[in-house]
């Protein structure tokens, strides 16, 4: 796969209400293939600026943990769309971007109320980091 190196996001880039000091991007890990969960979870666990809050193995209990704060899901993707409880979560009062990640890892969709596309981890971070700066600036979150 090919991918083109976008400009890099910083990560103390300016949140809600004006404030540089950028607060700590929450992550719900769900229904990831085991392996493929590992290397997200490694690879967001070393970001200074984010923090996984959950990891579920299947969306059953979704509805009920992003009840709590998070900013941003990332999930395996299944055919080309999102998921019900996946589409509730982006459509609701908060608008949480999703972001799906190919079984093979190979490719990245985030879908913000936007939809922008990446791949290989460093991809994966620079898309979470887009969309959540994204979606509090244009919800007030």
């Amino acid at each position: 796969m090919h991918c083109k190196k976008k400009r890099a996001f910083d990560s103390h880039s300016m949140r809600e209400g004006g404030d540089t000091e950028a607060e700590e991007i929450r992550v719900l890990i769900v229904d990831l293939p085991r392996l493929l969960a590992d290397v997200v979870r490694k690879a967001i666990e070393v970001e200074k600026d984010m923090v996984i809050v959950a990891q579920l193995d299947t969306s059953d209990a979704l509805a009920d943990t992003i009840a709590k704060p998070v900013d941003v899901i990332v999930t395996v993707a299944t055919s080309g769309e999102l998921a019900p409880p996946y589409r509730r979560a982006l459509f609701g009062d908060r608008a949480i971007p999703v972001v799906a990640i190919s079984a093979q890892g190979s490719s990245i969709d985030v879908y913000s109320r936007r939809s922008t596309r990446g791949c290989g981890l460093e991809g994966m971070i620079r898309l979470i980091r887009e969309a959540v700066a994204y979606s509090q600036r244009s919800f007030g979150s």
